[in-house]
């Protein structure tokens, strides 16, 4: 039988917080539910306060876990902007600058100019939201243009 994954709901954490309370242990839990006992697990260290498990509380933190983790890494610091577009200037690739990144922020003693380490991928990522959001200008300014020598054409 090929293993599957699949995320627990609403409904599955309720049932796990009952029979949780209840004393059964997370092998049945997980056989009757269907899905893995280290994903039980995981749900019940992650998401257990001092009051114990809150299974709403838990989808909450859940569901903010699933949509953070989807968002795309973005270069916010804004030295670490400057630096990267300087490096790409003179000619450097991002896989370069994040390993030049890496090596400077290992080496550096000085706390104050060690940049934020990111990877290639993130810098790929951020030059191309950068080189879309230049291009919707450019073609505003396009349509602008076009717009205005229409008009004249018109008189």
């Amino acid at each position: 039988m090929p293993k599957t994954f699949r995320h627990l709901n609403e409904e599955d954490r309720d049932t796990l917080a009952i029979l949780f309370n209840r004393g059964r242990t997370l092998t049945s839990i997980a056989r009757f539910l269907g899905c893995s006992t280290g994903t039980l697990s995981r749900e019940i260290r992650r998401n257990t306060t001092p009051t114990g498990y809150r299974p709403h509380a838990a989808d909450r933190l859940a569901q903010q876990r699933f949509s953070e983790g989807h968002q795309r890494p973005r270069i916010n610091h804004p030295g670490l902007k400057d630096h990267i577009e300087a490096k790409m200037r003179i000619g450097w690739s991002p896989e370069t600058i994040a390993g030049r990144l890496q090596h400077e922020r290992t080496t550096s003693t000085n706390p104050e100019t060690k940049l934020p380490v990111v990877s290639h991928e993130t810098i790929y990522q951020w030059v191309y939201a950068m080189s879309e959001s230049i291009n919707s200008k450019i073609q505003k300014i396009k349509q602008m243009a076009c717009g205005f020598r229409n008009i004249e054409n018109f008189k």
